[in-house]
């Protein structure tokens, strides 16, 4: 995997809706955010995209990619992103990825928000 191609489908997680989720997010999937949220994983992932508006945009610093074996990659990276009317949101993120059939797939992600 290259890895800018690993920070476009990031972004795609974070900016488009529910279809970008179908095609890259593991059906066993665990993600973690602040409350109300909490732990989510399958197809509790699929619903909370459903009622969530989607960012309108993310910048992404402070970015590590790590591909310990060929079938697996890790990104952290600190998060900036944006909805329309609401503040600024600021967070830490991981995801792991994992190749299955010859697509990427997300296993893992998490996000640890914090104040600017």
């Amino acid at each position: 995997m290259i890895d800018n191609d690993a920070w476009t489908m990031e972004e795609r997680l974070w900016c488009e809706g529910e279809s970008a989720y179908r095609d890259l997010v593991h059906p066993g999937c665990i993600m973690v955010f602040v409350a109300p949220l909490g732990i989510l994983q399958g197809s509790e992932i699929i619903e909370s995209i459903r009622q969530s508006p989607r960012w309108d945009w993310i910048r992404m610093t402070e970015k590590c990619f790590a591909q310990p074996s060929d079938d697996v990659m890790v990104l952290a990276y600190r998060a900036l992103a944006n909805r329309r009317e609401t503040e600024a949101y600021h967070a830490y993120c991981t995801s792991t990825y994992h190749a299955c059939e010859n697509d990427w797939k997300l296993v893992q992600h998490q996000q640890t928000p914090h104040a600017i």
